[in-house]
This record gives C-alpha cells, structure tokens and sequence, in this order.
C-alpha cells in the first residue's frame, strides 16, 4: 500500500527490520509470503509500510501458521 509520505527501503534495511537473509526474502517473495519489491533504476525498494504491515501481520498470526513455521526455522 502506498502512501505519499512512505519510504523506501534497500535490501539491507530490510534485512536489519526483519531479521531475515537475503536468501529468505527472496525466496519468500516467490512463495509470495513477502512483500514485492519496486523497481526503480536497476534496484529493487521496499515501500516501509508494506515491511510494516507484513510484521504486524506476523504478531496477528498463530504461531502454528506456515508463514511463521518457515520463519522460525532460519
């Protein structure tokens, strides 16, 4: 979700945010579990809100979902 004010965020960023690899957050994007990055030039930018919201989507979850499994086993 886009908004005006969001920022954009770089791998590392996100990587620092989440506490996931690289690895994990690409291939959590295939398994379509994470946010898509934008493209912009020849890198890729997460919009913070969508990191965000993909986090506090987490804290809602129950433990025993597949999303959080996976995430718990790197």
């Amino acid at each position: 979700m886009y908004r005006h004010e969001d920022r954009l965020l770089r791998l590392p960023e996100v990587m620092r945010k989440t506490g996931l690899s690289k690895s994990a957050v690409y291939r959590m994007i295939q398994q379509k579990e994470f946010p898509k990055p934008v493209r912009i030039g020849s890198g890729s930018r997460w919009f913070d809100t969508d990191v965000e919201n993909w986090m506090l989507t987490l804290t809602t979850e129950k433990y025993d979902s597949e999303a959080w499994r996976r995430l718990s086993l790197q």
